[in-house]
């Protein structure tokens, strides 16, 4: 892949602008890999004929934004932000651009997971409409101490969070510390006492009974990993409700839990659990459960001939664990989330409040995996 290469001549006002659109334009066009190296701000400064200081600038507001990376003693690098599309609001029809800061983990390999990328991709396309300037808060090397400083320099306007590990979670408690209004965009895990945007947990399991149920099933287990998160009781609940609505009696425990911390033991679990209670049909409440089947389908079990499956969540993964079977899936309306975070921070800066909460409803998306009886 080509380096970057400044575009000449530049204009003798506000140069620093189009030096930050032209990175921008070449990172979403040749999207190289977060990590991966990029020109320090000497070679920018010799290649564009700018002052440093000029250049510093540009690369100071793409640095926030997550555009690029800055490891002290070491150089500058590709950020995370060129997982998603968008690019930073230069202009704006609204009184004045908002500033959202976005708590976000590291991500393997340099890419986003399934679930948070299309979360980043609809609070990109909200802020083009509502004039936000978003940032990534969190990286490599970046410690909570550091995270405070930034957080009193910048003074977000919101702070959002869409996972939940421990160091995103001492940040959140950070921001709030300061004052800052705090939203968790994506699957609830715990009550925080904050404004919520999150999928309806209950109305997407009950798509999965439905489907099931008019496809002919009666006898439906639901399996999920432990987990103290509020989702996942959320969706066990959905699953319990929406099969009483259907008059089907449960005579036997139909939720398979599985331990994470034994992982290995999925496989055994899940066969002696279909061993005792002879489902046609089995809802897995997080996409990573699906692997419990992993023994039966190496031994040429197939999906749906022995036992229909909806899956909840739409890991591209799936499809790899079911031997090439496209799952029925509930679908989670993560990009509608990000858009709607991204509307609630123009409602906080015009109104100084937002919803406490905000459900949006899933959807089905048919599949192969479930066998009409």
């Amino acid at each position: 892949m080509n380096s970057f290469t400044p575009l000449l001549p530049f204009p003798p006002h506000k140069s620093y602008l189009t030096l930050r659109q032209q990175i921008v334009d070449y990172l979403l066009k040749n999207r190289p890999a977060c990590g991966a190296p990029f020109p320090p701000e000497t070679q920018l400064a010799r290649d564009s004929g700018l002052a440093r200081p000029t250049v510093r600038k540009a690369l100071n507001e793409l640095c926030l934004q997550g555009w690029l990376e800055r490891r002290p003693g070491v150089g500058l690098f590709v950020g995370p932000r060129t997982a998603f599309p968008g690019s930073p609001i230069f202009e704006t029809k609204h009184s004045r651009i908002g500033r959202v800061g976005v708590i976000v983990s590291m991500f393997r390999d340099g890419h986003m997971d399934w679930f948070h990328t299309p979360i980043l991709e609809g609070l990109d396309e909200a802020a083009s409409e509502q004039g936000l300037s978003v940032e990534l808060i969190g990286s490599r090397a970046t410690d909570l101490k550091g995270i405070s400083q930034r957080l009193m320099q910048h003074r977000y306007d919101l702070v959002i969070s869409t996972t939940h590990s421990w160091p995103e979670l001492m940040a959140l408690a950070e921001a709030r510390r300061q004052g800052i209004t705090c939203l968790n965009a994506g699957s609830r895990t715990a009550d925080w006492d904050i404004s919520n945007v999150f999928e309806d947990n209950e109305q997407g399991t009950a798509l999965a009974v439905q489907h099931l149920v008019g496809n002919g099933h009666q006898n439906i287990g639901f399996v999920q990993v432990e987990d103290p998160a509020l989702w996942v009781f959320d969706r066990r609940r959905g699953f319990l409700r929406a099969m009483a609505k259907t008059g089907i009696t449960l005579e036997k425990n139909p939720v398979l839990w599985l331990d994470p911390k034994s992982h290995g033991d999925w496989p055994t679990q899940m066969e002696m659990y279909l061993k005792v209670l002879r489902p046609t049909a089995m809802i897995f409440g997080a996409s990573a459960s699906v692997q419990a089947l992993s023994r039966l389908l190496k031994r040429g079990w197939r999906v749906p001939a022995e036992l229909s499956v909806v899956v909840i969540g739409q890991d591209d993964a799936v499809p790899d664990w079911l031997k090439g079977v496209q799952p029925v899936t509930v679908q989670l309306p993560l990009r509608e989330i990000g858009r709607k975070a991204g509307q609630m921070a123009r409602q906080l800066i015009e109104t100084g409040d937002i919803e406490k909460e905000i459900i949006i409803p899933c959807t089905l998306q048919p599949g192969d995996s479930v066998l009409k009886r």
